[in-house]
């Protein structure tokens, strides 16, 4: 009988479960609501690292995902620290 191997549901619940209780709690007086909105994905996306429900690639591609469906970030925004040279380069030394 082949094993599963998709998401873990368990730890796909606490990562969705960490996201959602930041989410759900005012922010501060001194803070923007999207910006406690991307503290709040940017921290489940982190837990997701952590806690591995999924490989770290799928679970930070939900987390620039997240910031785009729930209209955090538009599409240009979740996606322009991939125009940085220097990210590029961190990647390219982390693969050799």
């Amino acid at each position: 009988m082949p094993t599963w191997q998709g998401a873990q549901p368990g730890r796909l619940f606490i990562t969705l479960a960490v996201g959602a209780l930041i989410w759900a709690l005012p922010p501060p007086v001194t803070v923007a609501p999207q910006a406690w909105h991307l503290l709040a994905i940017f921290v489940a996306t982190i837990v997701g690292i952590i806690v591995r429900p999924l490989p770290m690639g799928a679970v930070a591609m939900l987390g620039i995902a997240a910031t785009v469906v729930t209209g955090t970030l538009r599409i240009g925004e979740a996606l322009s620290g991939f125009a940085n040279s220097t990210v590029w380069l961190i990647a390219t030394a982390f693969f050799i």
